[in-house]
């Protein structure tokens, strides 16, 4: 394998082992997006909790029938549902395998979900008042099999934007809950198959290196567009930098 030498950013931090770089482009693409990451923590962003949730894919529309009742199931038979036409199956099923592929149309779906979080997590029914949203953070990933988008989102209890729309609930086990069991079934673009998991984070910078590991010149995985992100008025006249040497504790 051909080897280059990458000239390292002046402020450069120890990056996710899992991140492949393949060349100075995409390092620097990488290494201000992480910067720019640490910085919103620097200035107060705080998550508290690391969601990972699936969208719905068009394979999910269907489900085997069992069409012979043989004794003990020996070479009983499956199929799906006749009543359906094929032929207006497979264009709806190629419908929606592409729109999970898009990233535009996921980011469109994001802005779904973030309002219904807001609501049902924070007490904000108004969407249009932004000013009361507390900073959160999307980002999109293929992963390995690059087949489909999956999302990770981090959500602080407190919410520095406005102390009046702090989180309702307080523990991993009360939001897993809500999201599994209200948020889910409010937007039809969730999976109905995947749970929805939530795990505490101790470290932020830990976590915002490692949902940028897929981040490239022809990909970013931050969300701009729905992420609430802060500005420097909230930066405090004391900065703790905790960065870890080797930013890579979470692990899907």
């Amino acid at each position: 394998m051909k080897s280059f030498k990458i000239n390292l950013h002046k402020k450069h931090i120890p990056l996710n082992s899992n991140l492949i770089l393949n060349n100075q482009e995409e390092y620097d693409f990488h290494i201000e997006t992480l910067l720019f990451l640490n910085n919103q923590v620097d200035i107060g962003f705080r998550p508290d909790y690391f969601i990972t949730f699936h969208y719905r894919h068009p394979s999910e529309r269907y489900s085997a029938k069992k069409q012979t009742n043989n004794e003990l199931g020996w070479k009983d038979r499956y199929g799906f549902d006749k009543s359906k036409s094929l032929w207006k199956e497979i264009p709806k099923y190629n419908y929606y395998d592409k729109r999970r592929n898009d990233y535009d149309l996921i980011v469109k779906d994001t802005y779904e979900i973030r309002n219904v979080i807001a609501k049902e997590l924070y007490g904000i029914n108004r969407i249009n008042h932004i000013d009361k949203f507390p900073p959160m953070f999307f980002f999109h990933e293929l992963g390995k099999a690059k087949l489909q988008y999956h999302t990770h989102l981090l959500l602080p209890k407190i919410n520095i934007r406005n102390n009046q729309f702090n989180l309702k609930t307080f523990t991993a086990e009360q939001i897993e809950y809500e999201f599994n069991n209200t948020i889910r079934h409010k937007r039809k673009c969730f999976s109905s198959w995947k749970h929805i998991h939530i795990r505490e984070i101790d470290n932020p910078y830990t976590a915002v290196s490692y949902l940028n590991k897929e981040t490239t010149r022809q990909h970013t995985s931050l969300d701009y567009q729905n992420s609430i992100l802060l500005n420097n008025d909230y930066a405090s006249t004391t900065t703790n930098h905790n960065i870890p040497e080797e930013q890579s504790s979470i692990q899907n």
